[in-house]
This record gives structure tokens, C-alpha cells and sequence, in this order.
């Protein structure tokens, strides 16, 4: 994910505490699978804090996103 936006928050979280990760929703990007208009996309974000959790157990976890071109 190249989004200076999206690098800069990341950066900002994490010299607080938090673990960043920085993700795609499906079919954004690199990333696979098909964009279902959002309907399935919620799947997405527990996946990524699942994962956030697996690398970085104990640390606080917060969720945030940008606005896509998608809507």
C-alpha cells in the first residue's frame, strides 16, 4: 500500500504504541479476490486485525481507513 496518507497515519500510531498494519481491501491493489460493493468487505478487517493480533499480541488495536476511490 503506497498511500503517503495511509504511511504517514501508520507512522503516527505506532510511535504511540499501536501495531500499524497497513492493508487492501480485496481486489484493491495486489491484493486478491473480488470487490463486493462492500458487502463482504467487513471480512477483510477482521482478517487484518486477526493478523495484528497473531504479530503483535498484548498491543492495543485500533481500526481506521481512508476513503477508497470506490466509495
Amino acid at each position: 500500500m503506497r498511500n503517503p496518507l495511509v504511511a504517514s497515519l501508520a507512522r503516527a500510531v505506532a510511535g504511540r504504541g499501536f501495531y500499524a498494519l497497513r492493508f487492501n481491501f480485496r481486489s484493491v491493489g495486489e491484493s486478491e479476490g473480488e470487490w463486493t460493493d462492500g458487502r463482504e468487505e467487513w471480512r477483510d478487517i477482521a482478517d487484518a486485525a486477526d493478523e495484528a493480533r497473531r504479530i503483535a499480541p498484548g498491543l492495543p488495536l485500533g481500526v481506521t481507513r481512508t476513503r477508497s476511490a470506490r466509495g
